[in-house]
């Protein structure tokens, strides 16, 4: 499946203020808002949908300790069972292509050459060289503190690095390890040098960490405009739609911000800033957080009419005091799975067509028995008495194999768990919930011999409810539910 190969590339060049980045906050409190940015909705095991989404409070810090009972999926405006909610890093290894610009710009921060009046304090040696004033930190010295730390946080148990660096042509170039300190060495001994070839490093990058298995990133740094790449802008943005790779960018210093801008907005991703260099380690951190903060989620979708091609859903959190921002997404179905939504709805279609004929020909013969003679009357009679009991008979065992067995809590605030049991599995049988006047107020699929649902009623309002479970035109004895506001 598609969304097994979600793939995140993380494009260092800034950060979006010349402020520092605060610790991450990875839990919600009362009074917060959170946001859901759906990054990618997956259906090819429909009516199982998989979602694939990053969550964040009202400072735009990753959460990431979400638990299944505090989501809430609504399709269509119907509640749907949530079967899975996992951080996918937490199971998945993570791939990770680090890249770095090693390009002469790196060495020199011309912010630290001038006092906070505006005084310059430039000095050069009797050769013509720089003088750097005391204190001063290379860009390159701060972008290599930021990779150290992201390298000390990775769980080496599961993850693997490949690191590029770049000047007018690619320098390093790794294969994927788990060997950090064998990359440490490599990155302590990095000097700045010539020009800046960043669209081929990226462009190579992407196609080396494509190949691996798990969560792809890639997090990469320049601070300058690309003056000597063989591939362009264009290539780097085909190959990232291909891959479906969105580039979170970050540009350093004095970077050429408009082709990274676009480059960004072209694949989906995000472009940040920072002039700063000292701002590096806390960029490279929350990144680190960022990518431990996606999560999928797996619904199942009550939707079985192949006429509904496109379905629209909504994530809710379920959570006391929390204000969530509308985050209403859609999907298509996938054709395969139309086509067998379609032939469910042609056997069903030729079961109806089947019991209608059976119903005409028994009225046909009551018809017969009130005109014939004594001996046809006698016979269709007892036939048709048959045919009464066995489908008498039928219904009532039908009857009994249908049960809800407990609703809790009851009354409840619009949310509840359902219980119930069949002595069978029954493909096609709904749970369905009506308000007092007959009005359906949600139906539910369910396919399993025992189970439980979560149901979100909050929405219709207090009142009284009565839950039956239906298969094949029979029903089970309704259980009425009690909503209170």
């Amino acid at each position: 499946m598609n969304y097994l190969k979600i793939t995140f590339i993380l494009i260092l060049i800034t950060l979006k203020t010349a402020t520092a980045i605060e610790q991450i906050n990875s839990s919600l409190s009362s009074g917060d808002s959170v946001k859901t940015e759906i990054i990618g909705v997956y259906p090819d095991s429909c009516p199982n949908i998989t979602t694939i989404f990053k969550a964040t409070n009202q400072l735009g810090e990753p959460v990431w300790d979400l638990e299944p009972e505090q989501l809430i999926v609504m399709e269509d405006g119907d509640t749907c069972e949530v079967l899975v909610l996992e951080r996918i890093s937490d199971k998945r290894n993570l791939q990770i292509g680090l890249v770095l610009d090693q390009s002469g710009s790196m060495d020199h921060d011309w912010d630290q050459f001038f006092r906070l009046k505006g005084d310059s304090i430039v000095r050069m040696d009797m050769d013509g060289n720089i003088l750097f004033p005391a204190g001063y930190v290379s860009p390159m010295t701060s972008a290599k503190k930021g990779l150290l730390h992201f390298l000390s946080e990775l769980n080496t148990d599961k993850d693997f690095v490949k690191f590029t660096s770049f000047s007018n042509t690619i320098i390093e170039d790794t294969k994927f390890t788990q060997n950090i300190p064998a990359l440490k060495k490599i990155i302590k001994k990095l000097k700045p040098y010539k020009g800046t070839a960043f669209y081929d490093a990226v462009y190579s990058s992407l196609e080396a960490t494509s190949k691996r298995e798990g969560i792809k990133v890639i997090v990469a740094l320049t601070d300058g405009l690309d003056n000597s790449s063989k591939h362009s802008m264009k290539d780097v943005v085909e190959l990232a739609k291909e891959l479906e790779i969105p580039l979170y960018i970050i540009a350093l210093g004095d970077a050429y911000e408009k082709p990274l801008k676009k480059l960004a907005k072209k694949t989906d991703g995000e472009y940040f800033y920072t002039k700063d260099a000292s701002h590096l380690v806390a960029i490279y951190d929350q990144i680190g957080k960022e990518v431990k903060s996606v999560y999928q989620l797996t619904h199942s979708s009550t939707n079985i009419k192949s006429a509904d091609t496109t379905r629209t859903f909504e994530l809710i959190y379920d959570i006391p005091s929390i204000y969530t921002e509308q985050n209403i997404s859609s999907y298509d179905v996938p054709k395969k799975v139309i086509d067998a939504l379609k032939a469910k709805e042609r056997l069903e279609e030729e079961r109806q067509d089947k019991q209608r004929q059976e119903i005409a020909d028994q009225d046909q013969m009551e018809e017969y028995a009130t005109i014939g003679g004594s001996a046809l009357v006698s016979t269709i009679a007892m036939g048709t008495l048959l045919v009464g009991y066995r489908r008498r008979k039928k219904k009532v065992k039908e009857t009994k194999e249908l049960e809800i067995t407990k609703i809790y809590p009851n009354p409840s605030n619009g949310i509840f768990f359902l219980e119930y049991t069949l002595a069978s599995e029954l493909p096609g049988a709904e749970l369905i919930i009506s308000d007092s006047t007959g009005k359906i107020a949600g139906n539910f699929s369910i396919k399993n011999a025992l189970g439980a649902k979560k149901i979100s009623l909050f929405r219709n309002g207090p009142g009284i409810y009565f839950a039956t479970i239906v298969h094949n035109g029979v029903t089970s004895s309704s259980k009425k539910i009690v909503i209170v506001s």
